[in-house]
């Protein structure tokens, strides 16, 4: 029987349908196709050769390689390998940089002066006791410096009898121990004393201020700064002490200290401290789900190494999410990291940081009760009436909430006053009673500094009452305030009364020991109300014990995550612009949580976003939208299911308006769109003239746009499969590539120079 063949439109099909010619796409394929690549306008052409660019980091287990796209110019791939990444520029590694030029040279300083005469000593911090500035601190204290006229004999006339003024400086680049909101204070310091951070990582000076002023008789005292700022774990950021000895009074032992989320205070070490920007070679720490943290395990000049915590079996399964320098990678066994792309090639790991996490339905049990040691810092957590804790709940939080004794505060209007702060959650009202003449105000905390910005302010001259309410993004502290002429003709004090309508304080703790089912310890993330024991608590939803998700997308300015072992239907969305933010509260661009109520429990495997968010389970596919609304809100939000064709755990791709995925048991390839037939989605097999292919299984995908739509898979029998994708077209072409020299283990797609993809 002979054909005439025109093209290869339909590419390599199944042996099944040879002697099918009662189908049109015979017509248009071949019974083998190797190496070669359909295209759309009829022909098939031999498909570029492989340039060798270099070889994997562990050459005796398998990698995979995942796209890193910052934007059409500058692009890489990760290679993910047993617990560690890599970066591949266009034809190399990264590689980890040196440190930048000193900038300033990091010293200590000794300055004085009086009556004209000054004196002047530098010692650098390599310098021995002066390494630190601690130690330098104490030594000043300890053996202050003596000043001498220019004949180099004795102190000016006149000076007294004390030490003359005297200014202690040290720069240097500080080294956090870890990530978190930090605090500072000068301990036992005499007279004044000052310090300063940049908190750009790399910065030079002129940072933030964070302690001054402490009183000057000359005593010891301690000061804590108000300002916290937050700093992410091996910096390096630059600091700055100023410690001003004025004399008279004994001489102490002062030093400066930090707080790291409101735990214990703790002293500056050497080894936090350096004189110039260091590499940044971080030796990977724990992580709090109980892994191989995160951190550069690489030196200058060498490949640029970060540490991860998954295995190769579990880096099979991870999916990710990026936003401009920012990716998120997600998978079921570790808490979810992020990489941030800070230069070229400066690439950083970290976990993934949240002001407030994902939370568990909350307690129900009202004879279950936990109570904390203290509001603040670290605490001891202790259940009673029932057990609690598990091992895994290590690195996870708890809320723990408190009714208010009192919702509301009031303030007497017939003199300058003010509330005490309140704390607020959501909706607050403000009232006032009585004939008062002068200014109210209802002021706002700026987070991470000590300032109060007004929120609203009221005028009265005995001829207005105050009826206003509001509400706060999250947990805020607000007062009122009111400056007045103190005339009051009634004989009852007027009042203005702030009420908080949420009857509850909610506090946080993270886990960072469990001694047994009912005693664990933490440190509070959000301070505690009350040491009393309450009912009313839930658990993190992410932990060692409950999981952790498997998919990650982002949709409508919110981070998405879903599906952990303990919750496989849960949706996790962020706050509107705050990806760190998965705290539920009554505002509307708010975090929210959603269970997808399927009649059969199979877990979420993906997250596309689309006109909805696309949902994909073992089972079925979801659109989840805001119903009515335009958009998702946290309080306007609904799924439906619209197919059940049933997904692998393989991250898809969105290609145009359709979204391609796997198919349960990752043997076939579906197209998923909208079909104006039925008013419905569509779940199209784009493997059915090719099953052969399929039988292989499907373990990643890639689609390179241009200068033709190919999606590039391998398969777990090492095959590199291309598909020639032109809907409009309808142009579905299968081919298969090998090659002598092995198998294929993951492939990935990026824009190249030219416009043109690359495929690695």
């Amino acid at each position: 029987m002979r054909v005439l063949l025109a093209g290869f439109q339909a590419g390599e099909f199944s042996p099944l349908l040879e002697g099918r010619m009662d189908l049109e796409s015979i017509r248009k394929g071949c019974r083998r196709l190797r190496n070669m690549i359909p295209r759309s306008l009829g022909g098939a052409f031999q498909r570029p050769g492989f340039l060798y660019v270099g070889t994997c980091g562990a050459q005796d287990t398998p990698a995979r390689l995942f796209p890193f796209i910052y934007n059409s110019s500058t692009t890489y791939r990760m290679e993910l390998g047993e617990r560690y990444a890599r970066f591949w520029m266009t034809d190399r590694l990264c590689i980890t940089q040196p440190p930048p030029a000193v900038q300033p040279s990091s010293q200590v300083d000794w300055t004085a002066g009086a009556a004209g005469s000054a004196y002047h000593e530098r010692w650098t911090l390599t310098s021995g006791a002066t390494r630190t500035v601690n130690a330098a601190i104490a030594v000043m204290n300890a053996n202050p410096p003596t000043f001498t006229g220019s004949g180099g004999e004795s102190a000016p006339a006149g000076t007294g009898a004390s030490p003359p003024a005297c200014v202690q400086r040290m720069r240097a680049y500080f080294l956090p121990p870890s990530s978190g909101t930090y605090k500072f204070r000068g301990l036992t310091i005499n007279d004044r004393c000052r310090m300063s951070i940049n908190n750009s990582p790399g910065g030079g000076d002129g940072g933030v201020q964070i302690i001054v002023n402490s009183p000057e008789d000359g005593d010891p005292h301690t000061v804590t700064g108000s300002k916290t700022v937050t700093l992410e774990a091996g910096g390096p950021y630059y600091v700055e002490f100023i410690h001003l000895k004025i004399g008279g009074g004994g001489n102490g032992t002062g030093k400066f200290q930090f707080q790291i989320n409101g735990g214990a205070w703790t002293d500056f070490t050497s080894a936090m401290l350096a004189d110039a920007i260091p590499p940044h070679v971080i030796t990977p720490d724990s992580g709090t789900d109980g892994s191989a943290g995160s951190g550069v395990t690489s030196v200058p000049g060498e490949t640029l190494v970060l540490a991860t915590p998954w295995s190769v079996a579990q880096a099979a399964s991870i999916q990710t999410a990026q936003a401009n320098d920012v990716m998120w990678l997600a998978g079921e066994s570790h808490w979810p990291r992020r990489i941030i792309r800070y230069a070229v090639e400066d690439f950083r790991i970290d976990e993934m940081p949240v002001d407030f996490p994902p939370l568990r339905d909350p307690n129900i049990v009202n004879s279950v009760r936990l109570q904390v040691s203290a509001v603040s810092g670290s605490v001891d957590v202790l259940a009673t009436g029932g057990d609690v804790f598990d091992a895994g709940d290590v690195g996870g939080f708890y809320e723990i909430t408190h009714r208010r004794e009192l919702p509301y505060e009031d303030v007497f209007l017939n003199a300058a006053g003010s509330t005490p702060v309140v704390r607020i959650v959501g909706r607050w009202e403000v009232f006032s009673y009585g004939r008062w003449s002068g200014t109210l105000q209802l002021r706002q905390k700026r987070k991470g500094t000590p300032y109060f910005d007004v929120l609203r302010t009221w005028k009265s001259v005995e001829d207005f009452n105050v009826q206003a309410n509001g509400e706060v993004d999250g947990d805020q502290e607000i007062y009122l305030s009111y400056t007045g002429t103190g005339d009051v003709v009634d004989t009852i004090k007027p009042r203005a009364t702030l009420a908080a309508l949420d009857a509850t304080v909610r506090g946080l703790v993270k886990i960072t020991a469990v001694t047994d089912a009912r005693t664990a310890k933490g440190d509070v993330v959000r301070p505690i109300h009350s040491t009393a024991a309450t009912h009313i608590w839930a658990e993190g939803a992410w932990s060692t014990r409950r999981g952790f998700p498997r998919a990650v997308t982002l949709h409508e300015q919110r981070l998405v995550f879903a599906g952990t072992r303990s919750e496989p239907q849960k949706v996790w969305a962020s706050a509107v612009n705050d990806f760190r933010n998965f705290e539920r509260t009554s505002l509307e661009d708010s975090s929210f949580a959603y269970l997808v109520a399927s009649s059969q429990g199979n877990p979420v495997v993906w997250l596309v976003s689309q006109e909805g968010l696309m949902i994909g389970t073992e089972g079925d596919e979801w659109i989840m939208d805001g119903g009515e609304s335009p958009t998702i809100t946290a309080s306007k939000v609904r799924a439906r299911r619209r197919s059940g064709t049933g997904s692998a755990a393989i991250q898809p791709l969105l290609i145009g308006s359709a979204v391609i995925f796997v198919q349960t048991g990752a043997e076939i390839l579906c197209e998923y769109v909208y079909d104006f037939q039925t008013g419905g989605y569509e779940a199209v097999d784009l493997t059915e003239l090719a099953d052969h292919f399929g039988a292989e299984r499907f373990t990643q995908i890639s689609h390179a746009q241009t200068p033709l739509s190919i999606l590039w898979a391998t398969t777990a029998d090492g095959s590199l499969l291309s598909l020639t994708y032109v809907r409009k077209s309808g142009v579905v072409a299968w081919a298969k590539h090998t090659t002598p020299l092995g198998a294929f283990e993951s492939v990935c797609c990026t824009p190249g120079p030219g416009g043109v993809s690359e495929v690695w």
